[in-house]
This record gives structure tokens, sequence and C-alpha cells, in this order.
């Protein structure tokens, strides 16, 4: 039987050497070889199709580092029959089902003898058995149909251990069954790998929905920008800006004067922030009223100011107000995700528009995260210390005579809260943006 055993395996191993294609059909387990050569060949071809490479001797030996082995998967090729896989296949997990039997018969004399209670033994038994007769006839499409269901409801970047630990994988056999699983559904487009980590797959979403621009409302909103922009530019819902400022550059001013200003003109305007209590607000607030002329708090009834308990910003965001977040603080690795965030961001809205204000180091043309802050935004400015202000990023519709990278802004404050301002040429003709 051994001899015969070993010719199926053989056999079967040099049809996937000649033909891959056939390793992600085949229904055998690592474990179902009983020639140790044999076995070391098929998990190593299983380890290159998890991480995306073809399989060939080369990379295989590369991976076992074995020249008899090498010698031993050429001889393989030379009588491997592609058309007959099937059989192999078949009798390859016959074989080990039979040697399985006999493993689960010492077994159950070692059960008996050590005392197991009856009833624990025919539970034990049972279990072994129903394992080999769903592997004996069709366990692949059932572990197939538990990995495809696992991963249409995951979302975002996965791992293959994370299969293992949600399916309660634990056996090598099952592991390669669902390492099988991913590698058809990587064949049929369902999922793709992802990053060059072994392992690390994402779903395929496809879902979209179409642009009605036909029916679209196009009247520009009625809105209050910094600087008089409104005047030169048009703005619609989801739109969004970044405000990126030295530090004491004047962003919360001119902030708060964006939220002064629009007051009633959204359903809701919300003002995030990140760094002032109760007690600093207020004395802010009342700063900036008095610098205005303003009435504390009559003049800023209209503004809901929230502070956040989730370092996660996106998530307060509310999809048909004015959103304003003073500000966005980036530390770590969050350098790297910034575009993600604001990817969210805009993810969140609806009918409404977020202005986001960020740090800025001192003598930098940008603010944290350089360029990675500027992708999604269509206005991006900054504040400079010693009052310029530039757009640094313009994707708005604008009027023939505005140009917005020939021009920035002079401006002071004024008793902690007044913005003034004027136009002038730029002092460096070098822009960061275009239309």
């Amino acid at each position: 039987m051994q001899e015969v055993q070993l010719e199926a395996e053989q056999a079967l191993l040099g049809a996937i050497l000649i033909s891959p294609e056939i390793f992600r059909l085949t229904r055998v387990h690592m474990d179902d070889f009983g020639d140790p050569r044999n076995r070391k060949i098929f998990q190593a071809m299983g380890e290159l199709e998890v991480d995306g490479q073809p399989i060939d001797y080369q990379l295989i030996y590369q991976k076992l580092q074995d020249r008899d082995l090498l010698l031993y998967m050429i001889q393989l090729s030379e009588h491997g029959i592609p058309v007959n896989w099937k059989y192999y296949d078949r009798k390859v997990r016959e074989y080990s089902c039979k040697r399985q039997l006999a493993e689960l018969a010492v077994h159950l004399g070692y059960w008996a003898k050590n005392g197991n209670q009856p009833g624990e033994v025919i539970e034990k038994t049972k279990v072994r058995l129903k394992e080999l007769e769903e592997h004996i006839t069709d366990v692949s499409k059932s572990m197939q149909q538990q990995v495809s269901d696992w991963v249409v409801a995951t979302k975002g970047v996965f791992y293959v251990t994370d299969c293992y630990a949600e399916l309660g994988l634990v056996t090598s056999r099952d592991k390669a069954s669902a390492r099988k699983a991913l590698s058809r559904l990587v064949e049929e487009g369902v999922i793709k790998p992802h990053s060059r980590r072994r392992g690390c797959y994402r779903l395929v979403e496809t879902d979209y929905e179409a642009i009605d621009h036909v029916q679209a409302d196009d009247t520009p909103l009625d809105i209050i920008l910094p600087f008089g922009l409104h005047k030169h530019m048009e703005w619609f819902p989801k739109g969004m800006a970044v405000v990126a400022g030295d530090t004491d550059a004047g962003k919360t001013t001119v902030l708060l004067n964006l939220a002064h200003d629009n007051q009633g003109k959204f359903p809701r305007l919300v003002y995030i922030a990140t760094e002032m209590g109760p007690a600093l607000l207020k004395r802010r607030l009342i700063k900036f009223c008095n610098a205005n002329d303003y009435s504390y708090p009559g003049a800023i009834e209209g503004i809901s100011f929230r502070a956040p308990k989730t370092a996660n910003y996106m998530d307060l965001i509310d999809p048909d107000a004015l959103n304003i977040l003073d500000y966005y603080e980036l530390a770590g690795d969050q350098f790297t995700e910034v575009s993600s965030y604001f990817r969210q961001i805009y993810d969140r809205l609806n009918q409404g528009v977020a202005f986001i204000a960020i740090q800025k180091k001192f003598g930098s043309a940008l603010g944290r995260a350089a360029e990675m802050a500027m992708e999604k935004p269509l206005l991006y400015l900054t504040l400079n210390r010693g009052g310029i202000a530039r757009i640094e990023k313009c994707k708005t519709e604008w009027t023939p005579d505005f140009q917005p990278f020939a021009i920035e802004y002079q401006y002071k404050i004024v008793a902690g809260g007044k913005l003034i301002w004027g136009i002038q040429p730029r002092s460096q003709s070098k822009s960061a943006g275009g239309k």
C-alpha cells in the first residue's frame, strides 16, 4: 500500500509542477502526504501561493535549500500527468484517510486504557470521524464558503492569521484549506494581496454611487470665507479647507471670524475646540467679541462649541453643518495617515462643509504632513508669523480676474480678535497649487 500511496503523491506533485494552477484546485492537505519529502514540497508550494509568487522549481528550492529535493522535483515533473490530477488527488486523500483511521484506532485504545469516560471517548471519536468524512468527500467547499463569508464581512486590510483566529482554525489541515480558499478568492478577483507583507490581503470593493450631474443643484453655498475669498470663488456642499498656521499666527482668530460670519447660513454650525477648556474658551470668546464690538454671548449664540473626547475627530463631523475643527493634532504615524483621515471627514459630509486647522512649523511653506494634507481639501491656506497669508491650493471655481497664486494677504490681529487684512502681490512668485 505504501508504494501505491507514494506513486499517487508523486503523480499529484508532478502534475502541479507542470501546471501550477492545479494547486488552487486540489483538495489535499499537507498532512495527507505520507512521504516527508512530498510534505515539504507541498508546504513550500502553499507558502509561495500565499506570497503571490509562482510555483516553480527555483523558488521552491530557495525555500527548502535542499539540492536532493530539487533533483527529486525534476524527476516528479518528468512523470507528472496533469490531465489525471483529480484521480491522484482523490487517491492521496483516500490513503491519508486510511492512515488516519489506523491512528484513530491507536488513540481509542489509549483513551480506553487511561480511564477516559466512555461518553468522552465516543464524542472524540465522532468528531474525528466527521472530520475524516468531510475531507474524503467535500470539506474544501465547506471551508471555501466559511472563508468567503468571513472575507466579505471583513472591511479593510486583513492578514491570513486574522482568518485563522476568527474562524477558530488551529490545525495545520484547516489552515492549509483556508490558505487555499484565499488563493481562490484572489484568482476570482474578490480579494487582492496588499503591501509586501506575507499573507496580507484586502477586499476588492467595487461599490459606487452613480453621479447624477444632470439633476445636481450647482447653486453655490451662501458662505463668507476668510479674507473675502467668497467674492472670488464658489463653494459647494462637501467642500473642505485647511488652514495651516505657525504657532500664534492667528488660526483661532481666523476660524472664530469664519464661525461668527456664517451663523444662520447652515442648519448647524459646529466648532470643535481641541485645546481649550470651558474657562479658556470663555476668555477667548470675550476677547474676540470685545475686539469686534460684539456682545458676549449673544453674538455667538448660533455656534455650538464642542470638546472632543476622542482622537478620531472625523467621527464628530456633522454631515449637514459648517464644521470647524480647531485644530487637528497630528503626532507619530498620524502624519502618514492624514490623507486617510481627511478622506473620512469628506465621506462624513453631506450638505455640510469642513474647515480644519493644523499646525505649521515656522519657516515651512506647508503645514504638518505637508502635501499629504493637501490631497482632499479644495482650499489650503497658510498663515505665517509676521502676518502673511497665502493660498497654496485652490481647486474651486474662481472669477477670471482672480489669481490666487499671484497674491498674498497681509493681515494683523487687533486686540486678540479683530482681523484686518489687505491684498498685495505675492512676495515669492513660486506657487504650490493650481486649478
